[in-house]
C-alpha cells in the first residue's frame, strides 16, 4: 500500500496510522483514474483542530462516472464518519476550467494545501484578478444584505445575532485575505492578524472590527441596546 505522510496533523500517533491507513487504501482503489488528493484549510498551516475542524480534501480524478465514484465510495465514507473528512471531488478538467467561477476559494487552496498523492493542480493554476475583484464585491454586498435583513428581523435575537456574526466572520476574513493578496500584500495566518492587517492596509474601522471579532470568536456580549453603533 502507497505511504501516506500525516505527520503535520497533530492528531495522536494511532489516530494518524489509522487515517494514513485510510487514505492508502482510496489511493488502491481509485487506481488510475485518483490523479491526486490534496490536504487545504486549517489542516495545512499547523490551525487544525481534531476535535472542531473538517479536514478539507481534493480528491481529483480522471473520470467521474459511476464505476470510478462507486470504487471510491466506501473509502471515503470511512473517512468521513471517523476524521470528518470533508471531500471536494473534482475531475481535473472541471477544476482547471473552474477558476473563473471559484477563484477565491481555489486562491485560498492554492495559498494553503499539501499534496498527499499526485500532482498539484494548484501549482499553475490561473487565477486572474478580475474574477477575485468581482467575487469580493458579490461577497461583501450578500454580507450586507443579510446583516440588514437581520436587523429588521423581529426573530432576530441577540443571540441570532451573535451567531449571524460568527457566520459573518469567517466569510468576511477570506474575502480580506483575497483582497490583501490582490494588492500583493502577503495576508498574516491567523484570523484575527488578518482582520488588523487589513484594516490598517485599507483603512477600515479597526475599533468596530475588533468588536466585531470579540462577539464573534471571544468571549464579548452584545451592547444592552442589542446594537453595534
Amino acid at each position: 500500500m502507497p505511504d501516506v505522510d500525516l505527520s503535520f496533523l497533530p492528531h495522536r500517533e494511532d489516530e494518524r496510522e489509522a487515517l494514513a491507513a485510510l487514505f492508502s487504501e482510496l489511493i488502491n482503489a481509485g487506481d488510475d483514474n485518483l490523479e491526486s488528493l490534496i490536504v487545504f484549510g486549517s489542516a495545512a498551516t499547523g490551525a487544525f483542530d481534531p476535535e472542531k475542524s473538517d479536514l478539507n480534501l481534493v480528491v481529483l480524478l480522471r473520470r467521474d462516472d459511476r464505476d470510478v465514484l462507486e470504487a471510491i465510495k466506501p473509502h471515503l465514507s470511512a473517512l468521513i464518519r471517523r476524521f470528518k473528512v470533508s471531500p471536494l471531488v473534482s475531475t481535473r478538467e472541471e477544476l482547471e476550467s473552474s477558476a473563473d467561477v471559484f477563484p477565491v476559494k481555489f486562491l485560498s487552496i492554492r495559498e494553503r494545501h499539501r499534496v498527499l498523492f499526485g500532482y498539484d493542480p494548484f501549482e499553475t493554476m490561473q487565477i486572474r484578478r478580475v474574477h477575485l475583484r468581482l467575487r469580493c464585491e458579490q461577497e461583501l454586498k450578500n454580507m450586507a444584505i443579510r446583516f440588514r435583513r437581520a436587523l429588521v428581523s423581529r426573530a432576530a435575537t441577540p443571540l441570532a445575532r451573535v451567531d449571524m456574526i460568527r457566520n459573518f466572520l469567517s466569510g468576511f476574513t477570506t474575502v480580506l485575505r483575497t483582497m490583501l493578496t490582490m494588492v500583493d500584500q502577503k495576508p498574516k495566518e491567523g484570523r484575527l492578524e488578518v482582520i488588523q492587517q487589513a484594516a490598517l492596509f485599507f483603512d477600515l474601522p479597526k475599533d468596530q472590527l475588533a468588536e466585531l471579532a470579540e462577539l464573534g470568536w471571544g468571549e464579548g456580549e452584545l451592547p444592552d441596546n442589542d446594537r453595534l453603533e
